[in-house]
Parts: C-alpha cells; structure tokens; sequence
C-alpha cells in the first residue's frame, strides 16, 4: 500500500472512531490497532492525533464548500438558497455520521422558524459514560 494510500486509510478509520467514541475517547493505540499496525507503525504516516483531526476538518471544509458554492448562485430568493444550503449541509452529515447522529429536517420547511427548527439527537458512545 502507498504512503498516501495508507494515509488515507488512516484518517478515515480515525473519523470512524472519533464519531463513534469522539475525539478524547480514542487513542492513538486503539486506532493502530483498529489498523492492523504496531504503535510505532502508525507515526511512520502521521505525526499526532491532531495533524489527523486537522484532515478530518480541511475535509469537511472542501466538502461543504462543493456542496453548498452553486447553491448560492441559483437564481431564487436568499431565504431559498439559505435554506437549500443547510439542507445539503444536514444531507451530507447525515450520511456521514448516521450511526452516531438523528437528525431531524423537517421544520425546515417552516418559514417562520427556518434553519433554528432543526433538532439533532446525539447518542452517547462509551467513552462518554460519567
């Protein structure tokens, strides 16, 4: 497997986990280990934790940017872009995160309480038990 390659593999399996157990809740031993790789292996491709969380957000970033840039230039009102936007938006995180996030769009279709409406429902995953 190519250095790149494995990298991506890497940030992936780190979004997985991070979604599942949130960021404090995994350890850079659990994901070399959920990568098949020694403790060691693992910084042969990243520096930290965080240089992968960085990715993570750069991705998510460029993602919404695509998602949402021809929205904005649609020829309909601002509400109607804006509203359309955050649809995308909402579509796309739950696609990513279904197992961890319920998100409910409905009331976005409500004029009057727009975007604010939206409830999401997050489930607790195992590193956050008190």
């Amino acid at each position: 497997m190519t250095g790149t390659r494995r990298r991506e593999q890497i940030v992936a399996t780190a979004g997985r986990l991070f979604s599942e157990y949130g960021y404090a809740g995994t350890s850079m031993r659990v994901l070399a280990r959920e990568l098949d790789l020694q403790g060691g292996g693992l910084y042969a491709h990243i520096a930290s934790k965080e240089e992968v969380l960085w990715d993570l957000v750069e991705q998510a970033g460029r993602r919404f940017l695509e998602g949402v840039e021809p929205l904005a230039s649609e020829a309909r009102s601002a509400s109607d872009r804006l509203r359309a936007m955050v649809r995308a938006h909402l579509d796309d995180r739950a696609g990513l995160f279904a197992p961890v996030v319920d998100v409910d769009t409905r009331l976005l279709d409500d004029a009057e309480h727009g975007p604010r409406g939206a409830r999401c429902r997050c489930r607790r995953g195992p590193s956050d038990r008190r």
